[in-house]
C-alpha cells in the first residue's frame, strides 16, 4: 500500500526541489519530509532520489511516482469532496489571470463541473493584483493568483523558476 501521506510529500518535493521546500509545503519539519521519502523509496523497492552535488534531485522513478501521486492525490480530493461536500447549487465566483487561461480553464471547470454540478460558474479574468483584494473581501468565491515564493496565502498550485533574459548588447 502506498501512504497518502507520503505521495504528498513527494509531490510536494518536486513542486519545490527540496525537503526544506516541501517541509514549509506540508507543513512538516525537513527531517519528517526526509523520512517520508525514505519510506516511500523502502516501500517501493526503488531509488527515488539521488545526490546531485549538494542537492537531492528526484530519479526517472521518482519522477514516475510524481506522475502517479498527483492522479492518486487528484482522486482521493475528488473522493472526499464527493462524500463529504453537501450538493452546491447556488453560483460560484471565480477569479484567475488571463494569462492562466489556456492552460487552467478547461481543468479548473471540468473539475467544478465534476464536484459541484449544479452551480451557476461565474469566472472574472483579471491580474492577480485585482483579484486578491475581491478575494478577501468576499466578492469571490476562489481565486487562482500569482504569488511570491515565500508567502503564506493560499494552496500552492504551481511554481515556476523565474528566468530573465536580455540581448547580447543589453
Amino acid at each position: 500500500m502506498l501512504d497518502l501521506e507520503q505521495l504528498r510529500t513527494l509531490a510536494a518535493f518536486a513542486d519545490a526541489g527540496s525537503c526544506r521546500g516541501a517541509a514549509h509545503l506540508v507543513h512538516k519539519t525537513p527531517s519528517a519530509v526526509s523520512v517520508h521519502l525514505a519510506k516511500l523509496a523502502q516501500a517501493l523497492g526503488r531509488e527515488l532520489l539521488r545526490r546531485d552535488g549538494r542537492r537531492l534531485v528526484l530519479t526517472h522513478d521518482g519522477n514516475e511516482l510524481v506522475r502517479y501521486a498527483r492522479r492518486l492525490l487528484a482522486l482521493h480530493g475528488e473522493a472526499l469532496a464527493h462524500f463529504q461536500a453537501p450538493e452546491f447549487g447556488g453560483s460560484l465566483r471565480v477569479g484567475l489571470p488571463d494569462d492562466y487561461i489556456p492552460a487552467l480553464m478547461g481543468p479548473l471547470l471540468a473539475a467544478l463541473a465534476r464536484l459541484a454540478p449544479s452551480a451557476h460558474v461565474e469566472v472574472l479574468c483579471a491580474p492577480s493584483a485585482e483579484l486578491r483584494p475581491q478575494l478577501r473581501d468576499g466578492r469571490l468565491d476562489l481565486a487562482i493568483l500569482s504569488a511570491e515564493t515565500d508567502t503564506q496565502e493560499g494552496l500552492v498550485l504551481r511554481t515556476e523558476r523565474v528566468v530573465w533574459t536580455a540581448s547580447a548588447g543589453f
